[in-house]
């Protein structure tokens, strides 16, 4: 195992930063509100306002799949470690929600 001294100070920052992912709390909550705001004005759940339930849904699940890619692509670059997407997830979900409810 490799000793850190006391002069690699961007050793220890860059340390410091991995979590949360930040890419992962922004895009999780940016997407995840968007697909709550569409699946608000599409309704695929109520029957009788037409057809297309099927193309509704899937451009709802779209932004949350964009969302995923982006945590996927910070994991498969070595940039994160699961730990640090989930816990990004997490926090974005947790804004999503909560700006969707109160708007």
């Amino acid at each position: 195992m490799e000793r850190i001294e006391d002069d690699d100070d961007g050793v220890i920052d860059s340390g410091m930063m991995s979590c949360p992912s930040g890419h992962a709390t922004g895009t999780s909550a940016t997407l995840l509100y968007l697909a709550l705001s569409l699946q608000g004005k599409l309704r695929p759940w109520v029957s009788g306002d037409g057809d297309g339930a099927l193309y509704h849904l899937l451009i709802i699940i779209s932004p949350i799949v964009m969302a995923v890619y982006m945590a996927a692509t910070r994991l498969t670059e070595f940039r994160h470690f699961f730990s640090d997407l989930i816990a990004g997830w997490v926090i974005g979900i947790f804004l999503a929600v909560s700006v969707y409810c109160l708007y």
